[in-house]
Formats: C-alpha cells, structure tokens, sequence
C-alpha cells in the first residue's frame, strides 16, 4: 500500500469520525428542540386555560354588578371578555397535542355557552322580571359554573401541569443520556482515531528508519556496492530500494 493511500484512508477515517459526531450532535440537537417546542406549547395552553378562569370570574363579577345597580356597561364588559374567551378557545385547539386535550376544550366550549345563554337570559329579564333573573343567576347559571365549567377547566390545567412535568423530567433525562452518549463517541473516536494514526504513522515510519539505516550502513560499507537495501513493503520506499539496487 503506498504512502499516498494510507495518508488519504488516514483522512478519510478522521472525516468520518467528525461527520458522525456532527451528525450525532444535530440529531440530538433537533430533537431536544422538539421537546422544548412541546413544552412551550403546553405552558402557552396552560396560560390559556389560566386566562378562561379570570374571564369566566370576570364575567361572573360584571354580571353580579350589574344586577346590583343595572349600569349597562358591565354588560359590555361581559360581551368583550366572552369574545376573549372565544378567541381563547380557538388558540387552545390549535394547541392542543391530542385528542382528550381537543376533546376536554370541545367540553369546555360547550359548557361556557350553556352557561352564556343563561347569563343573556339574566340580563335580559332584569329590568321585567328581577326575581326571576336572580334565581337564574344564583342557581341554574351557579350550578353550570360549580359542577360542570369550573371543574372541566381544572381538569384541563391538572392535566397539562402533570403533561409538562413528564415532558420536562423526558427532557433532562434526554440531555444527560444525550450529553452521556456524545462524550463516549468523542472519546472513542480519539481513541480508535489515535491508534489507527499511530498505526498508519508506524506503518510509514518503519520502513523509512529501516532504508535509512540501510542506507547508513551501505555508505559506511567501504565502498562495497554489492549490498542491497531489502524492504518487504509494497510502498514508495520499496520501489526507491529497487531503483537503488
């Protein structure tokens, strides 16, 4: 094998070695991103969710507000935050990461607008029917909210708290198996790296020690130019030691 080639297998292995380790690198790299994007999702959503329970208390409080002294701005109030509460529920679908989370925000839309509707009727009978308003308000509207919203809400957040604590304990259990496996790779691709350099070196190295002391010893031979240099390799060397025989 010539010099030339073992010089160029030498390279090559090392360029090997790299591009696995980089392509290692950018795998874990990607896929830890991946968890983190998951992660992000799941805390917006829980925002999400944390932001429906102000503007359902909110709602609940304009109303109550506007049963005690009938200033119809607290009922603009409670229109603009259900239209937050919609735009709410929208951004939550789109984030949600399977079916049961669609399905529990599917679940809570459906309770918020039975509850909407009763609250409508509230507002509406107050100025004919106030005693009839606040029964509505105090019990069909209370038992919607305690029993069926309020809890569908907490689920929700219960849920996707004990999501992220998976995903986030998922992740740095990655990161130290990743970070493990990466520094194994490095320290044996400069292990087996190291030896096969050693050895195509030596493989070079041998047989150039050994012309040399041919060599040395032809030149101190008195003139007797019957020696011949004997290399057994099949390199550049060996066929300098054939042209010099």
């Amino acid at each position: 094998m010539s010099i030339k080639l073992k010089l160029i297998i030498l390279v090559a292995v090392l360029i090997a070695a790299m591009i696995s380790t980089g392509i290692f690198s950018i795998y874990t790299f990607n896929d830890t991103n991946k968890q983190m994007l998951e992660i992000q999702e799941d805390a917006k959503l829980l925002q999400i969710a944390k932001h429906l329970q102000y503007r359902l208390t909110g709602i609940s409080n304009d109303e109550r507000a506007f049963l005690i002294n009938g200033d119809p701005q607290f009922t603009e109030g409670m229109a603009e935050k259900k239209e937050g509460i919609d735009v709410y529920l929208q951004e939550s679908l789109k984030l949600a990461a399977h079916t049961a989370e669609t399905e529990k925000i599917k679940e809570i839309q459906s309770y918020i607008e039975d509850y909407w509707a009763v609250s409508e009727q509230v507002v509406n009978l107050y100025g004919t029917e106030r005693n009839k308003a606040l029964a509505l308000h105090f019990e069909e509207e209370r038992t919607i909210r305690k029993e069926q919203l309020d809890p569908s809400v907490d689920e929700l957040i219960e849920a996707i708290e004990a999501e992220m604590a998976i995903d986030n304990q998922h992740l740095t259990d990655q990161r130290e198996r990743n970070t493990l496996v990466l520094v194994l790779l490095v320290f044996l691709t400069l292990l087996f790296g190291s030896m096969f350099a050693w050895f195509i070196i030596a493989s070079i190295m041998k047989p150039l020690r050994l012309f040399n002391r041919q060599l040395k010893e032809i030149s101190q031979g008195g003139g007797d130019l019957t020696q011949k240099i004997e290399l057994k390799t099949n390199d550049e060397f060996a066929k300098l030691a054939h042209s010099f025989n």
